[in-house]
């Protein structure tokens, strides 16, 4: 999403927050896919009150028992997604635009995982997708520039988004 639409988008998906979980998922051990955990530990370092964040890797769902207990009003789901567009862009997702996914690292596609914590947990659920860069080497260490500036937007957007929450 251009300019400020993405940052617009997800305050309006957060707006009513109380308690916010993050996710941050991938595969930590594969840099084109671990973009949703490095994206969760930035948003860590803003210490907000009320924003609880889980690195949860490949199997989210391992930590519904958690989201259980925490009681969020809002869960923020944080992935690499091939969306076709530049490294480090950002988008919101629906549930039915992952369902189609024919390849996916997770045990459990994140639509069913959506729709399963939005009526069991009786909260909002919103995924954010982050295009990884697909030519990083499967070696490399650090983010490309363009995905590392990608992910400081994210947590820009999400600092203002949970700036009130206490």
């Amino acid at each position: 999403m251009a300019g400020d639409t993405f940052g617009d988008g997800l305050a309006r998906s957060l707006a009513g927050v109380t308690r916010l979980a993050v996710l941050g998922i991938g595969d930590d051990l594969d840099p084109r896919d671990r973009t949703g955990v490095l994206a969760a530990i930035l948003v860590a370092e803003l210490e907000r009150p009320n924003v609880h964040v889980f690195l949860t890797g490949t199997m989210p769902e391992n930590y519904t028992g958690a989201l259980r207990a925490l009681k969020p009003s809002h869960v923020l789901l944080f992935d690499a997604a091939d969306m076709g567009v530049p490294p480090g862009s950002l988008g919101l997702l629906r549930p039915e635009q992952v369902k189609g996914q024919r390849y996916s690292t997770h045990a459990m596609p994140l639509s069913v995982l959506m729709d399963y914590m939005e009526k069991e947990l009786g909260c909002a659920v919103v995924l954010v997708g982050v295009q990884p860069d697909p030519a990083m080497p499967g070696t490399e260490a650090a983010p490309s520039k363009e995905l590392a500036k990608g992910l400081r937007r994210l947590k820009t957007a999400v600092s203002k988004a949970t700036r009130g929450l206490f």
